[in-house]
This record gives C-alpha cells, sequence and structure tokens, in this order.
C-alpha cells in the first residue's frame, strides 16, 4: 500500500434548531463516520508456512504473522479463474521464500502523519 488516506467526522445534526422544539428528544444528534482513501492491494498475504522459521505464524490468538511471500513485479490486473468463472488475481507472482527468509510482499511503514483540526 503506497499510499493510505483517513478521515474521520463527526457533524452535530440541528434537530432541535430545525424542528424548533427544545426536549431531550431532539438534543446531541450527530453524524460520524470514517472515510479511508488507499492505494496498493486491498488485501494482505501471509505465507503460512513460517519458512522464516521465527514460529510466527498467526493462529487466531496471535495473529501477528510476519511470514510473506515473495512478490515478483508485475500486472496484478484480475483475471478470470479459469475452475470457476470468478474474478482471480495474477498468482504466478508470487511464490514461497527459501528457509530462514523473510518475503518481499511490501515494504515497512516508512512515514506516518496525523493531524487533529477542531473547528
Amino acid at each position: 500500500m503506497r499510499s493510505d488516506f483517513v478521515s474521520s467526522f463527526v457533524w452535530k445534526l440541528p434537530v432541535a434548531k430545525t424542528l424548533r422544539l427544545s426536549s431531550r428528544w431532539t438534543q446531541g444528534w450527530s453524524l460520524s463516520g470514517v472515510v479511508r482513501l488507499s492505494t496498493g492491494s486491498p488485501v494482505t498475504l501471509f505465507n503460512n508456512t513460517d519458512t522464516s522459521l521465527l514460529g510466527t505464524i498467526p493462529n487466531g490468538i496471535n495473529n501477528n504473522g510476519i511470514d510473506t511471500p515473495n512478490f515478483t513485479p508485475g500486472n496484478l490486473a484480475l483475471n478470470t479463474n479459469p475452475r470457476n468463472g470468478n474474478p482471480a488475481f495474477n498468482t504466478a507472482l508470487f511464490s514461497l521464500p527459501s528457509l530462514g527468509r523473510l518475503g518481499t510482499a511490501a515494504p515497512p511503514r516508512l512515514i506516518q502523519l496525523a493531524a487533529k483540526l477542531y473547528f
């Protein structure tokens, strides 16, 4: 994932002012949400065979698997799965790393910026 932008918002709705009623049922209403815009692969691929020999297989309790497959740059565009006709990505670009090695699926996070604005 090369770029990732996440924003959250809260909008206090003017229900009491709009309806011209002042009761506990018309005050304190708000609308909130989160917007995420990102580039890159929409999934995280893991290598569940522990080829790094670090014992980091995700098991449901410990989902901190760091083993990833090797990635060969190429066209990852959706293809059609010949078995069922459903969309699929190009799996030929991925392979298992040699024993004692981590895969090359993605570099670590290089920088993270955050800001909080009140207005």
